[in-house]
């Protein structure tokens, strides 16, 4: 049975002939059409027509792909040193069985975000983590913890007190996200086009974001936008809370961390 190539296909075909400056002819486009229908629209990630399908393929299902890649095109991937005489601040997402994430930023001049360390561990006590930082030498500003940074063990004492005893800073405790994590996303997507990174000493921290993607449905043959959990995931929540603090200060123009968590509780609300 002969294939009848839809106007939709057609005129889709004619851009890519005029942009590829190739003829597209009548058995090429009745293939197409074939695959379309099969495909749907997954057949610019099967098919790409040109660098651009294939760079949007290539970063379907990632909620940072897009932007990791552009920063890196523009350079944001390279040497970003301590300015000692600007304050680090700490971002984290606390793991008991499984990561402990942190990243270690400046903010710089013109709304810069300087991302100039990044660890991971897993296993350990929150002691751990703070002998870590103690031995950057950095001067700290603020410590950006998650809600669960206030749960408390068997012994009655939680994360941030544990800190407290040994990691020098202001330490900022960030509500629950009762809407769930996407206006976290989104912003994380905001803040993302601002920020460069060090190339080595976040290397790790670069391929989680890079790599921390929406969860696939085998089923239904698509993404869920719900984020998938694995090795990525950590660093990534980790991320959204150093997001979600920096708009917080920002708005708060530098007060303190009532006023940090006055303005979140307003973006959030």
């Amino acid at each position: 049975m002969d294939i009848v190539i839809s106007k939709e296909t057609n005129d889709y075909l004619d851009r890519i002939e005029r942009e590829s400056q190739r003829k597209i002819d009548e058995e090429q486009r009745r293939w197409y059409e074939m695959k379309q229908r099969l495909l749907g629209d997954s057949i610019k990630q099967e098919y790409p027509s040109n660098p651009e399908e294939a760079f949007e393929s290539a970063n379907e299902g990632l909620y940072y792909g897009a932007q990791i890649s552009k920063i890196r095109e523009k350079g944001g991937i390279c040497s970003v040193p301590y300015d000692e005489f600007q304050l680090v601040h700490t971002a984290w997402d606390i793991g008991v069985h499984d990561y402990t994430s942190i990243w270690c930023f400046q903010l710089g001049m013109g709304g810069q975000v300087k991302i100039i360390n990044f660890y991971e561990n897993h296993g350990e006590k929150a002691t751990f983590y703070c002998d870590w930082l103690n031995d950057q030498k950095y001067k700290f500003g603020r410590h950006i913890f998650p809600h669960d940074g206030l749960n408390h063990d068997a012994q009655m004492t939680t994360w941030v007190d544990l800190c407290k005893a040994v990691l020098h800073g202001k330490y900022v405790v960030l509500p629950r996200e009762t809407k769930g994590i996407f206006d976290g996303i989104n912003v994380v997507r905001s803040i993302l086009g601002r920020c460069v990174f060090d190339e080595k000493n976040c290397r790790k921290g670069i391929e989680h974001l890079e790599g921390y993607r929406k969860l696939w449905d085998d089923k239904l043959g698509c993404y869920h936008n719900t984020p998938l959990h694995d090795l990525h995931s950590h660093a990534s929540d980790a991320f959204r809370m150093l997001a979600i603090g920096i708009k917080g200060m920002e708005a708060s123009q530098g007060g303190s961390i009532e006023n940090d968590l006055k303005a979140i509780n307003r973006y959030f609300s």
